[in-house]
This record gives C-alpha cells, sequence and structure tokens, in this order.
C-alpha cells in the first residue's frame, strides 16, 4: 500500500511511549495528540545591515510532544495511565516517545525521540469527566522515520 493519499484522520495519531526504545505503549483514554517543532532564529544583524535585522542559518532546535485524555487508573488495554505518568514526572528520566498513525500505509511516517515528562496536569470540572494533560520536552534529535 502506498503513503496516504487522502487527509489522515486526526484520531488515528497517538504518542506512545518505551522506556526502552522497542517496546511501546499508547496512553489511556488518549483523545488528542500534537508534535511541536521549533527552531531559534540565530541573528546576524551588523552594522552594514542598515537598521534591518538579519538571521543567519543554524540555531538551536527543539520539539516537544503532548497529549490529553480521560483519567482512569486501570486501563482494561492495559495502556499508560496519570499514575504511571507521574512516576515518569517525578524519576525524571529519559524515556522514548514516538507520534506514530496507528494503522500507517508504507511511506508514511512516525517520529521518535528521547525525552521527559515536562508537565502533567489534571483538571476537573463541574459534573465533567477528569482529564490529564502531557507534555513531553524532547532530548537531543527527533528522528523522522519512513513506514516500510
Amino acid at each position: 500500500m502506498a503513503a496516504s493519499q487522502e487527509p489522515i484522520n486526526g484520531s488515528d495519531y497517538v504518542v506512545e511511549i518505551s522506556t526502552d526504545g522497542s517496546t511501546w505503549t499508547g496512553l489511556a483514554f488518549a483523545e488528542n495528540a500534537s508534535l511541536s517543532r521549533a527552531k531559534e532564529e540565530r541573528e546576524v544583524t551588523n552594522k552594514y545591515s542598515g537598521g534591518y535585522k538579519e538571521l543567519g542559518r543554524g540555531g538551536k532546535k527543539s520539539w516537544e510532544m503532548s497529549s490529553d485524555g480521560f483519567t482512569v487508573y486501570d486501563d482494561p488495554d492495559n495502556r499508560i495511565t496519570p499514575d504511571t505518568l507521574h512516576e515518569y514526572w517525578e524519576q525524571d528520566n529519559h524515556l522514548w516517545f514516538r507520534f506514530t498513525h496507528q494503522g500507517a500505509n508504507v511511506g508514511d511516517y512516525r517520529y521518535t525521540g528521547k525525552g521527559s515528562v515536562r508537565t502533567l496536569d489534571e483538571n476537573s470540572g463541574t459534573e465533567d469527566s477528569v482529564k490529564y494533560t502531557i507534555a513531553i520536552a524532547g532530548s537531543g534529535e527527533l528522528n523522522a522515520t519512513e513506514i516500510t
């Protein structure tokens, strides 16, 4: 099957976590997932720039993943629950994170890198389901891998 030729359904993308880089587990009752990439500008403005800001090539790159979902503490599909996310946050270890398309076609991409839990929030509204939100700060390179 060829790479996706139609817009991919957002429900198919998830954030997964691995402690060893080979066994991946999704987040319990996840509702949203996102991947952000940023690059700092490297300014090279000088006396000959005529008063205009000039930017050079290069600069630091960074990435972040985030997800949110409904809080449960015993997921029937053995996905990662907020209590385990709390342990990851507390331990402050670098883990593997992956932004991936479930049921992807050959030629689609997934993005993988090491990082740590930057923030973990749980929110509860009156007569509403409790939800968690996690933000992952990347450490080092974010790898784009074509699915074969």
